[in-house]
């Protein structure tokens, strides 16, 4: 008797096109983590770039992972709005106003969100007790050098 054996079940990503506020940068994709809401076109998500957290607005949804040709994408970190903070009719305008005067749809859509829409990351640091100390040992070699 032949054993039959079922295909196993294709895991479909959710995944979403993002545009960020960065000058020449086209849309990134990124996965979309089952523990996250799926987000709406125009809604804004934070996402990884490089060492860096940005906020970015979501332009397309899609559950094929085709669009990554293989590559695993990078995780959302949040979706920031439950409901689309612009409407599908102005995230299309942001796309022909980045292709008619040739700068990204990130650049596009940032013009079109109201003020304070993004959040900016800063990296803040401290310096501590040892630090201090060290710094105070290390400026008495530099005075005696000086």
């Amino acid at each position: 008797m032949a054993s039959c054996s079922w295909p196993e079940p294709v895991r479909m990503s959710r995944a979403v096109l993002v545009a960020l506020p960065v000058p020449a940068l086209d849309v990134l994709s990124y996965e979309v983590p089952v523990n996250l809401s799926y987000p709406e076109i125009g809604a804004r998500v934070l996402v990884p770039l490089g060492k860096r957290v940005l906020t970015g607005c979501v332009v397309g949804r899609t559950d094929d992972s085709h669009i990554s040709a293989g590559v695993p994408l990078k995780p959302l970190l949040e979706v920031l709005d439950f409901e689309p903070l612009l409407p599908v009719e102005i995230v299309e305008l942001a796309r022909w106003v980045g292709e008619y005067y040739a700068c990204g749809l990130g650049e596009a859509i940032a013009a079109a969100m109201p003020p304070r829409a993004w959040i900016v990351s800063v990296r803040q640091v401290e310096v501590t007790d040892a630090g201090r100390k060290a710094l105070k040992a290390n400026l008495g070699d530099a005075r005696r050098i000086i």
